[in-house]
């Protein structure tokens, strides 16, 4: 029950995660295709290094405390970018 719940919560700040990507790129003040662009860019590059290194069936899946520090980096990476982009 517990690792079900675990597992509900680390999928919904994966979403998060992604979501404040995408708030981040689209929040530029810059033209709607760069905009675009750049957020497809930006999501491309989180999913692929989440995908590689956590998601848990990657053959190249970190190992803890390492997954930890990644999810914790990223995490905080994306919570660095909707702070930039005004929502404090």
């Amino acid at each position: 029950m517990i690792r079900s719940v675990n597992s509900l919560l680390v999928f919904l700040l994966e979403l998060s995660m992604l979501g404040s990507f995408g708030y981040f790129g689209m929040t530029r003040p810059w033209s709607l295709l760069s905009r675009i662009l750049f957020t497809v860019v930006v999501l491309g590059f989180a999913v692929l290094l989440w995908s590689r290194y956590a998601a848990p069936r990657s053959p190249h899946r970190l190992q803890m405390p390492y997954l930890a520090l990644f999810r914790a980096l990223m995490l905080g990476i994306s919570a660095w970018l909707l702070f930039l982009s005004g929502n404090k």
